[in-house]
């Protein structure tokens, strides 16, 4: 992961883990398909190196754009006579037909947060179309257009849901960032790239855009930033390969993405909160305290499956007695496996004082809860009487551990009126009266 450890002790004010915890590998990997040598390769982010994965083999024309499901199943679409949408094996290289459409290309590809696949079409010469893709036969349902005649030659859904693509008039104009509304295709200028034939373009980890150059543009192969606001690409450096038709990261590489893990305590009672920035195949969270004898699993909150969307967590461990715990999240995805957290220390401070609560609530009918706290261990007595004095019930009659404890007590059997509840411990004797309504 790899995950990494910090240990932090909390008493009554909240800790907050700054910055960004991935589960799986700290960074994503970016594969491109390089177009006219039908290549698949992997890019580095940082500097722009290439390095080839294998031929794309198994098409019938070269591969024009790829896109990785959540699921990691890598798609592509090849133009041609007989453009195709194919699945490709990201070790091997080998493609596997899922569909033949009509004559054009599928020059952009990506999934939007609900796992529909929008493509750019191209027919030559007539316009690029925003069009969705059936992942199951390959067949395209239009949207509608989005520019006329030229080339779309990327699409990429930002971390917030818009949809960006290029816009390509000629391996001698330079590229736009372009907008598309994916309800009816329309486009809208964003700016100017500054380079001929951007072939590829993808949001990445970070929110980063990046683009890929096409074999007849400026810099062919180079590896690209683009600013989303204002359109302008920046060189991060050649690929070493002679052109760039596809980008697309790994989704699996960072199946949950968390900003923060916080913890509060209050009495006996340990709040942890976290957020999530994505989320890929999350099943959910195991929720993990050590008190000295090992991790035991304490609780699990659901997660959100996929999505690009942020989201917060929270979980109470309540009745936790004096002491030091160590809590961790364990994130299981949808096939079983999972990854640990970083961990929190916290601890849990004696109270100073013996004290019995009122009951609540009070009035109730017909369940009510008696909190009470030892300032050290003590045998403890607590027992509910009528107003004749006359004993009801002994909710607890034990040797108890220094700390806040809480009880149930059920009236069902009951007749409604006022009750006194009493408890003897080594530092207190106390009454209170409870009312029971019915």
């Amino acid at each position: 992961m790899k995950s990494f450890l910090l240990m932090t002790f909390i008493t009554s004010a909240m800790f907050i883990l700054f910055g960004v915890t991935s589960y799986g590998q700290p960074a994503g990997t970016l594969y491109g398909s390089t177009g006219n040598s039908n290549q698949l390769i992997t890019i580095n982010t940082t500097t722009g190196a290439g390095s080839l994965v294998a031929p794309i083999s198994g098409t019938a024309g070269n591969v024009t754009e790829i896109e990785f499901r959540a699921d990691n199943v890598l798609f592509g679409s090849t133009g041609g006579g007989n453009s195709e949408i194919v699945t490709i094996n990201p070790t091997t290289g080998v493609a596997t037909l899922v569909g033949i459409h009509a004559f054009g290309a599928v020059n952009g590809l990506d999934f939007d947060a609900g796992g529909t696949l929008f493509g750019a079409f191209f027919n030559p010469g007539i316009s690029t179309d925003l069009v969705t893709v059936n992942q199951t036969t390959g067949a395209l349902t239009t949207i509608g257009v989005i520019i006329t005649p030229d080339q779309v030659t990327g699409l990429t859904f930002s971390p917030g849901g818009i949809l960006y693509g290029v816009h390509n008039s000629g391996p001698a104009t330079p590229s736009s960032l372009i907008t598309i509304n994916p309800a009816t295709g329309a486009s809208t200028l964003v700016g100017a790239i500054g380079f001929n034939n951007v072939g590829a373009i993808e949001f990445g980890p970070g929110g980063i855009l990046y683009g890929g150059i096409g074999t007849a543009g400026t810099n062919p192969g180079d590896l690209i930033s683009i600013n989303p606001t204002t359109g302008a690409g920046t060189v991060i450096g050649p690929t070493g390969f002679p052109g760039i038709s596809g980008l697309s990261f790994n989704p699996s590489v960072i199946p949950v993405e968390l900003t923060s893990f916080t913890a509060d305590v209050n009495d006996s009672e340990v709040l942890l909160s976290w957020n999530t920035v994505t989320e890929v195949n999350n099943s959910g969270f195991g929720i993990e305290r050590n008190s000295g004898e090992g991790f035991e699993t304490v609780g699990f909150v659901p997660g959100f499956g996929t999505t690009t969307e942020p989201h917060s967590y929270n979980y109470t461990d309540s009745d936790v007695q004096a002491g030091i715990y160590t809590y961790r999240l364990k994130q299981i995805d949808l096939d079983g496996t999972f990854e640990y957290s970083n961990e929190l220390a916290v601890e849990v401070i004696t109270p100073f004082e013996f004290a019995l609560e009122q009951n609540y609530p009070n009035p109730f009918n017909p369940s009510t809860q008696i909190t009470y706290q030892l300032a050290e261990n003590s045998n403890v007595v607590l027992k509910v009487y009528n107003l004749l004095g006359k004993e009801v019930v002994v909710l607890v009659e034990e040797q108890k551990e220094a700390g806040v404890h809480k009880v149930n007590f059920d009236a069902s059997s009951l007749p409604g009126g006022v009750y006194m509840y009493r408890i003897e411990t080594a530092g207190l004797v106390e009454t209170k009266k409870m009312m029971l309504i019915k």
